[in-house]
């Protein structure tokens, strides 16, 4: 009669035997941390485009405000008469 001081039910199973599972597990995981990096990445861009574009419409506005300002006193500087 064999004892077993090593405290292995099954031998025949190996050490290896899940590894190809948490193999596949672990390349999923990956793939999908990488679409949500991707996906976060493309979701910050387009906002930061927006705040772009934003502020260059606000730049412009501004723009065409001091022009007509300047226009507007122009109008009525009395050095000019």
């Amino acid at each position: 009669m064999a004892s077993n001081k090593t405290g292995i039910d099954n031998v025949s199973a190996g050490p290896g035997r899940g590894l190809g599972s948490t193999l596949l597990k672990i390349v999923a995981y990956g793939v999908a941390g990488g679409a949500l990096l991707i996906s976060g990445a493309k979701q910050l861009g387009e906002a930061l485009l927006d705040k772009q574009v934003s502020d260059y419409e606000k730049l412009e506005a501004q723009r065409e405000a001091d022009k007509e300002e300047v226009r507007r006193i122009m109008e009525n500087d009395p050095s000019e008469q």
